[in-house]
């Protein structure tokens, strides 16, 4: 039976994909009933929406689309997320796209919701033609420096793509992983494959540290994910820094010593000398 009540016709909008509106959309604005011009009306600003979308991704594809056409057809995007965080180990992710297959919503991941982040996530893991995740852990971090150890990520990350690719667009600086490179300023905002590798380091790094909270409760990993906020700093002057804080950055170590110095544990050395 052909759908004739607004509500049947408001269904058969949703379900419809867009490349089949227009036969919808002509139906609609020759009935005569203003709910069925209303619904007419949404489908042409959804249509809209969908190619502001798709010119945006365009827009941000323009260093891949050289790449493409120059016959590289494997290009990776790599970035890393939790390079300014008091705990927890630093993240990298590296994605190859595929040229045909479009996803909405990719950006800089900073630029997206946590729900936003998650969806696209899981369309990038669902429809890229791979990607990988690399850690780096706080200890290693402390041993070799922040820069080294952000480097050594991104090159892991790299090597752990299931296939090799041809040139790699990485965020900030180059990555010496055997691979041709371009490093981009901001690459996460000007570059599709960036913002991709952005996104999946962000949500797979926030779940390690939702993860770790179970194993060092009190310090509210699951909320700040290991960043300086105000409710992390407290925690750290209560309880000093666990197994998987960065002792070498200076708001761990200062904590510390915050926290050592209300356990009175200066006293104690005190008593102990003049014992």
């Amino acid at each position: 039976m052909t759908p004739h009540s607004l509500a049947e016709l408001r269904c058969l909008l949703k379900e419809t994909p867009s490349a089949a509106l227009a036969p919808l959309i002509e139906r609609l604005e020759a009935d005569e009933r203003h709910g069925a011009h209303e619904l007419a009306g949404q489908a042409r600003r959804r249509l809209l929406r969908e190619q502001n979308e798709r010119d945006r991704v365009s827009r941000l594809l323009r260093y891949e689309t050289d790449l493409w056409s120059s016959g590289m057809m494997l290009v990776a995007g790599c970035d890393e997320a939790g390079r300014g965080a008091l705990a927890g180990p630093i993240a990298a992710a590296a994605v190859i796209l595929d040229p045909d297959i479009f996803i909405s919503g990719i950006n800089d991941s900073k630029k997206l919701s946590r729900a936003a982040r998650a969806r696209t996530a899981t369309a990038i893991e669902a429809n890229a033609i791979c990607w990988s995740v690399a850690f780096i852990s706080s200890a290693d971090i402390d041993e070799t420096g922040i820069q080294a150890a952000n480097r050594a990520a991104m090159v892991e990350a790299v090597h752990k793509l299931v296939l090799a690719p041809d040139f790699l667009l990485s965020d900030g600086f180059k990555v010496e992983a055997g691979v041709r490179n371009r490093a981009l300023i901001k690459g996460d905002s000007i570059s599709l494959t960036i913002a991709a590798a952005s996104i999946i380091a962000k949500v797979h790094r926030d779940r390690l540290m939702e993860e770790l909270e179970e194993q060092y409760p009190g310090y509210g990993l699951a909320e700040h994910k290991g960043y300086g906020t105000e409710l992390h700093m407290d925690s750290l002057t209560r309880l000093g820094p666990s197994p998987i804080h960065r002792l070498t950055f200076a708001p761990v170590g200062l904590s510390r010593k915050e926290h050592f110095e209300r356990a009175g544990l200066k006293k104690a050395e005190g008593a102990v000398k003049q014992d």
